[in-house]
């Protein structure tokens, strides 16, 4: 019987935090996760054509094509690193952009 309070305080807890995302007042989840799918695809889609020559020309390099396996900048795993890192935060930019241009603010999470 010890245990019962302390779930239920356990639950009041777990009651009272919110998960992270976006929010904008009057606005259903629903429309909340259609707009991020929206802002999420169309950043997507300019990373894509951001990162689109770059791509082709490490596929190149990496098939022998262009005659190097390298660049004076590093080899062909770290350069494939870097632009991935580099596409994923034009991505997570974009995606923020595109939802703070719609009216919704980022929510920390709370416990």
């Amino acid at each position: 019987m010890k245990l019962m309070p302390l779930m239920v305080a356990l639950l009041v807890v777990a009651g009272c935090s919110t998960p992270g995302g976006w929010m904008r007042a009057g606005i259903s989840p629903e429309s909340t996760s259609a707009a991020l799918a929206a802002c999420r695809a169309q950043a997507t889609r300019a990373g894509d054509d951001r990162y689109a020559t770059e791509g082709r020309i490490l596929a190149d390099r990496s098939s022998g094509a262009s005659g190097t396996l390298g660049s004076p900048g590093g080899d062909l795993g770290f350069q494939r690193e870097r632009m991935a890192s580099d596409r994923r935060r034009l991505v997570a930019a974009a995606v923020d952009a595109c939802m703070e241009s719609r009216g919704f603010q980022r929510v920390e999470a709370t416990q």
